[in-house]
């Protein structure tokens, strides 16, 4: 795998909300937080493509949200017995799996953690990739849940094979869709979280900033539109794509003779994002969340 493998997809998706987000109630006040440090890039194409086909990494995950202030919500996690019988049900599902055990796995929920596992292995089994996470891992977690460094050595080391057996069988696919289910997990959990809007509250900026990744979940998935599962998946997110063009940015501070064409890593920005916009894509995405976990 190329170097950049190593900077996972849900990554990129933790570090926008958890990070920031979790210590949203520090940093909220009217006079220092109406802008934020823009750090998502649109990157080039062939990089794009490399970054999007990746799954959890939960070492560079725990890293970042393990010690955030963020108060942990069961009842925002799907249910670890639901049971899907569909490829496209199975391969959406385990995505938003893996993004629950992310989120379980961060706030050092061990024994939920440990069923949740269990559910992504039998899932991964499920969809041919029953070499990739073999009934040792889940041993040695079992016999190391409350050690916060073995569950995260077992796990990462299991995403990576997934990801190493879906790339050897050139499966991009699978890929896809499992991005897609975490992706929309990842969101659910994060609108959610927010109690009270306020445009200025980091959280609801991040959430904003996410219409990049979203244009880079879409044209990944249009690699394979061709297929009937992927094309469903990119007519459902129509209504989402509307909501994120409405959402403007406005550069802070931009020297009269920057080029404002181009994304500057570094450079403070801020969305214009209202309360009833807000509302009307946490509608949107909780709906498209209820939709794929309830698929058969």
């Amino acid at each position: 795998m190329k170097s950049i493998q190593r900077f996972s997809f849900f990554v990129l998706i933790f570090c926008a909300f958890y990070f920031t987000a979790c210590n949203s109630g520090q940093n909220n006040q009217a006079d220092n937080t109406t802008d934020t440090t823009e750090t998502d890039t649109v990157a080039s194409d062939e990089m794009m493509n490399e970054v999007v086909y990746q799954i959890p990494s939960p070492d560079e995950l725990f890293a970042l949200i393990k010690n955030s202030g963020c108060k942990f919500r069961d009842d925002l996690l799907n249910s670890d017995k639901s049971v899907y019988e569909s490829k496209a049900a199975q391969e959406l599902n385990l995505g938003i799996y893996a993004a629950d055990l992310a989120y379980l796995a961060a706030f050092e929920k061990f024994q939920p953690a440990l069923k949740y596992f269990a559910k992504v292995k039998s899932m991964s089994d499920q969809i041919g990739l029953s070499t990739a996470i073999g009934s040792e891992m889940y041993g040695r977690l079992e016999k190391n849940i409350t050690n916060s460094d073995s569950l995260l050595d077992i796990t990462n080391n299991s995403y990576y094979n997934v990801v190493q057996k879906l790339e050897e069988s050139g499966n991009g696919k699978t890929l896809a869709m499992l991005m897609t289910g975490g992706w929309i997990e990842s969101i659910y959990i994060s609108v959610n979280i927010v109690d009270k809007f306020d445009v200025k509250n980091p959280t609801i900026q991040r959430i904003a900033s996410q219409k990049i990744t979203f244009g880079n979940l879409i044209k990944n998935l249009e690699s394979y539109k061709d297929q009937p599962d992927i094309a469903d998946q990119i007519a459902k997110f129509e209504k989402i794509k509307q909501l994120f063009d409405q959402i403007q940015k406005e550069v802070v501070d931009t020297p009269a003779n920057t080029d404002t064409s181009k994304v500057i890593i570094g450079q403070k920005s801020k969305y214009i994002f209202t309360k009833d916009l807000f509302e009307s894509f946490k509608k949107e995405i909780i709906d498209l969340r209820t939709q794929i976990i309830k698929m058969s």
